[in-house]
This record gives C-alpha cells, sequence and structure tokens, in this order.
C-alpha cells in the first residue's frame, strides 16, 4: 500500500461532525474552472461542507466549515437542479468515503433524510462528477405481477 493510500485508510468517513440538531441541506454551490467542477459547496445553513478535487491526484478533498457560506459571483446555485433540488430541504445523513484501487480517495457518498446514499460525488480527470444512486431491483421484484406471483410461473 503506498502512502497516501495509508493515510486515506486512517481518514474518518462521518464527513459532518457531530451535533444534536440535524444538518439540513439549504443550497449546493458550484465552482467552475477551465471547464471542470473544481468544488461544490453544501450550504448547510449556520455551516458549510467543501468538496474539492486535488487536480494532481484526482482526489475529493473535505473541509467543514463552521460560519454561514457566502457566496461571490464566481459560485452558482443548483439548488433547482438535478440531482439536487429534491435534496434541497432534508438532512443530511450518511457519509462513505472510497479509495479506489491505486490507494486514491476519489469517491464520497451522502445519503439525505435516511441512510441510503443518494449522491455519490467522485474525482475524475480533475474535475467532480455528481451520480444519483438508486436502489436495483431484486429479480424477484422485477418479476412479480401486481398479485405479487411470478410473471414466468402459473
Amino acid at each position: 500500500m503506498n502512502t497516501l493510500a495509508e493515510s486515506l485508510v486512517t481518514t474518518d468517513p462521518m464527513l459532518l461532525p457531530p451535533r444534536n440538531e440535524p444538518y439540513v441541506l439549504k443550497d449546493v454551490f458550484e465552482k467552475i474552472v477551465h471547464g471542470c467542477r473544481d468544488e461544490i459547496i453544501l450550504d448547510l445553513g449556520d455551516c458549510s461542507f467543501r468538496i474539492g478535487v486535488d487536480i494532481n491526484y484526482d482526489t475529493l478533498v473535505f473541509q467543514f466549515q463552521s460560519r454561514p457560506f457566502k457566496p461571490t459571483k464566481r459560485w452558482v446555485s443548483l439548488e433547482n437542479s438535478e440531482p439536487w433540488e429534491k435534496h434541497v430541504g432534508q438532512e443530511c445523513g450518511w457519509t462513505w468515503l472510497a479509495v479506489n484501487q491505486q490507494g486514491y480517495l476519489d469517491t464520497a457518498l451522502v445519503s439525505f433524510d435516511g441512510i441510503e446514499p443518494g449522491i455519490m460525488l467522485q474525482a475524475i480527470a480533475s474535475s467532480i462528477e455528481v451520480f444519483t444512486i438508486m436502489p436495483a431491483k431484486t429479480l424477484a421484484v422485477a418479476k412479480s405481477s401486481r398479485n405479487g406471483r411470478h410473471k414466468d410461473r402459473p
């Protein structure tokens, strides 16, 4: 395992510090640099959470700010854009970090209003890409009809 991987394995996947009141997503902002999504800010009202990309290693970097985010004109609000619009107003739940086979932390997962992850952020080619996560249907569910019987059975 390389030195970078060893340091990332000990990174705490709980990206938001514990507190009594929930973190509620108020807005999401992005900053584009040279056509790449360089940073994303999760605006949590009284605090914010920054996700950036380290362009030298294509890894994600994280920074919690204990004060409100004050966007400048270089930041664009995504609160009315997919996939963020359905999560604005929801509680930020669980967080996960992923290290790839080369030892680089290039992926983070975030859940809103529950335990199941709904958003995946991944550093790809010096840009943060945003993906929606949804549960896959099991084969039994996909083959079931409305009455609960399998379609391929009489």
